[in-house]
């Protein structure tokens, strides 16, 4: 202590860090210096990134929306609820287009419009194929459609009647048709007993008789 003096230290916390307290006279030459305290790291306090905030509570799937209507005047395309709507080609079994008529020339609703005339009570599908109206191909199927094969240009409609909807599986995969068995042969028929066994009897015994007269 001095009067009329101060002493003022750095503002840098190693240097405050090093001040100790008032100085004695008495105590100058006997009282050993203070060790100086450890200098800690200047304190950051770590840096977190914002958290996100909450997510809502999941919110039930909305309900999957109708199919949409087939265009004017057409029947709607088979589907599946593996593969929703599905375009290709008629198939009432895994390995035959059935039995069908074709017409050339006509287009689609021409197409349909075959099918649903009286004159054509037989049909219960009809496939069509477009590549332009020159090169079209109008399909109308006499067996209950069970596939349908994906072809490009190409749709199968089945006459909206539920006895017919009701037989439509599915869409028909290359696996199918490699992969199924093959129909069982037909059971052989037993040989046909010969004609006229009595006659070829007759004529052998008599060629017999002659050849013993002859002798």
């Amino acid at each position: 202590k001095m009067p009329g003096t101060v002493c003022r230290i750095k503002p840098i916390p190693q240097l405050i860090a090093e001040f100790v307290g008032e100085l004695y006279v008495d105590g100058v030459e006997n009282s050993p210096e203070p060790p100086s305290p450890p200098v800690s790291p200047p304190h950051v306090s770590p840096s977190f990134p914002p958290m996100p905030p909450l997510s809502p509570p999941h919110s039930p799937r909305p309900p999957q929306s109708p199919l949409p209507p087939a265009p004017p005047g057409l029947w709607p395309l088979p589907h599946s609820l593996k593969s929703g709507m599905i375009r290709g080609s008629c198939r009432p079994t895994v390995a035959s287009h059935g039995s069908f008529d074709e017409i050339f020339g006509i287009s689609e609703l021409e197409c349909q419009q075959r099918c649903e005339s009286n004159a054509m009570a037989f049909c219960v599908a009809f496939e069509h194929s477009q590549h332009g109206l020159a090169d079209s191909v109008c399909e109308l199927h006499k067996d209950p459609v069970r596939q349908v094969y994906k072809m490009p240009g190409t749709v199968c409609r089945i006459k909206p009647l539920p006895h017919l909807i009701a037989k439509f599986v599915g869409e028909l995969y290359v696996d199918n048709v490699a992969n199924s068995p093959e129909p069982p042969s037909p059971p052989r028929q037993p040989p046909q007993p010969p004609l006229f066994p009595s006659l070829s009897t007759a004529i052998a015994t008599a060629t017999v008789s002659s050849t013993n007269a002859t002798i």
